[in-house]
């Protein structure tokens, strides 16, 4: 097991700073969902603490909850700790420890019952259990909380009441661990704590506030990343800078390539209005003549008189040059821009608004070699 220990995630190093927020980020496959798996299971085998796992959405739960325990019906650690006649099964709601139907008796067998572990909850329905009683659950675990896709609406104020739901006045008692990928210090969970990521070293479990500390894992140990050398999506991905979010924990989105303040000349086509936030859209000219694609350049500045696309139906008023588009109508058109090199943002944040509307769009088409395909190249 030390083999292991050496080769996966260590979450001893943040349990010993006894905090109850906890975020854990970094590097692709390197064991943080793993050991915070193993650590639930074992938490409630030792000492019967039940754990939350929280997904964003019903989708993504129902397609994770079946494989959830794939991976740990091997380890020893665990195996040592199932009581003689159980075994640890999954639903699309629970983690439970049942009784094996056996042909032998067991003494004590007709007082055996299956036990509640654990819970999936995705954070989109998660309102609807606010009566339910958790005075038993001591951990949760908030799985891929960082996306490439879109956010809940009011999603930190959701989330902040399942918490609330969880803990129930139960003070010191409820852990909380957040684990995702990298993806973009520009996130709803970063922002509302006021984080200032420029103070955060690789690598270095970094305590903020009172209650709270974070590690960004920037790389994995060598015989994970020896063994991720000779996957096809390393191959794939060194064609961009795809292996630097997957081996070096660097946050894939937070890339300046094409953020500029241009000067030259510009033409307005028209605003559109994305996560709540209106963008100008302008043609700027090359100004070598033999050159005449024309440069789209996505703006702080708008003409509040001129015409403005609604991508998404809750930012629609129905007011003014508005007009509702749907169906993800620009998306197509603005990756071959951007794959044409024919596009600039005037900051990061534009720049994050274009890429996620444009990723979010293919996810829903279900397109999902060209969103690996489209993070690769831009990256």
């Amino acid at each position: 097991m030390n083999q292991l220990k050496n080769k996966f995630y260590d979450l001893n190093r943040i349990l010993k700073r006894e905090r109850q927020w906890n975020m854990i980020f970094g590097v692709r496959g390197n064991g943080k969902t793993y050991a915070l798996k193993k650590y639930c299971i074992i938490e409630f085998l030792k000492y019967q603490k039940e754990f939350v796992w929280v997904r964003r959405t019903a989708t993504t739960m129902d397609l994770c909850s079946p494989n959830w325990l794939t991976d740990l019906k091997n380890d020893e650690d665990i195996n040592k700790l199932i009581p003689e006649g159980y075994y640890i099964n999954t639903t699309r709601k629970y983690i439970e420890l049942k009784p094996i139907k056996v042909d032998k008796e067991i003494e004590g067998f007709e007082d055996m019952e299956t036990l509640v572990m654990g819970y999936f909850i995705p954070l989109s329905t998660s309102e609807k259990i606010k009566s339910i009683s958790y005075e038993n659950v001591h951990t949760l675990v908030f799985d891929e909380v960082l996306t490439f896709g879109t956010y809940l609406p009011n999603e930190i104020n959701i989330f902040l009441g399942l918490m609330s739901s969880i803990e129930r006045n139960r003070y010191d008692t409820v852990k909380v661990f957040l684990l995702s990928n990298n993806t973009s210090v520009d996130n709803p969970y970063f922002r509302y704590l006021g984080m200032n990521m420029s103070v955060i070293q690789p690598d270095v479990i970094t305590n903020f506030k009172t209650m709270g500390c974070i590690h960004i894992c920037d790389k994995k140990s060598v015989e994970l990343a020896n063994e991720y050398k000779k996957t096809i999506t390393y191959w794939f991905g060194s064609f961009g800078n795809f292996n630097d979010y997957s081996e070096k924990g660097k946050f894939i989105m937070d890339n300046n390539d094409f953020v500029e303040k241009l000067k030259a000349k510009k033409f307005f086509k028209f605003n559109v209005v994305i996560n709540g936030k209106t963008i100008g859209v302008w043609e700027v000219k090359k100004p070598n003549p033999k050159h005449t694609i024309p440069i789209y350049y996505f703006s702080n500045q708008i003409n509040i008189e001129g015409k403005t696309h609604i991508l998404m139906k809750e930012d629609f008023k129905g007011v003014g040059n508005e007009n509702l588009v749907l169906n993800g109508r620009f998306a197509p058109v603005w990756k071959e821009e951007i794959h044409s090199c024919n596009v600039r943002y005037e900051t990061l944040e534009i720049k994050k608004n274009i890429i996620l509307y444009i990723v979010s769009h293919l996810i829903q088409e279900k397109r999902t070699f060209k969103v690996l395909f489209f993070t690769c190249w831009l990256h």
